[in-house]
């Protein structure tokens, strides 16, 4: 998923640098693309957070799982997210967009 939304990012920056060196107004639309995009980006990646998550800790109550490998189940589905979070929230900050 991580590559998926980092080739998305490159290319709106690439399809916004386009506007800005031709100097020609940047569409509203992809504007409006990226914004449902990355919000479903970040649908997405806490669907399978929550998703492991929960399967963790219903396989560590059946005692499938030993308590240090839910843990790292845990740890290791939101240390996932956090690129998937920081891309989002950058591309949705819109920081490189003029003033």
């Amino acid at each position: 998923m991580q590559f998926i939304q980092y080739t998305f990012m490159c290319l709106y920056i690439g399809a916004y640098l386009f506007y800005h060196w031709s100097e020609k107004a940047f569409p509203e639309v992809l504007r409006a693309v990226n914004t449902w995009v990355m919000w479903g980006f970040l649908a997405w990646g806490g669907y399978w957070v929550v998703k492991v998550v929960l399967d963790c800790l219903r396989l560590g109550a059946k005692s499938q799982m030993t308590p240090v490998n839910v843990r790292n189940g845990i740890l290791l589905a939101i240390l996932n997210f956090i690129p998937v979070l920081l891309m989002a929230l950058f591309m949705l900050q819109e920081g490189f967009v003029e003033k």
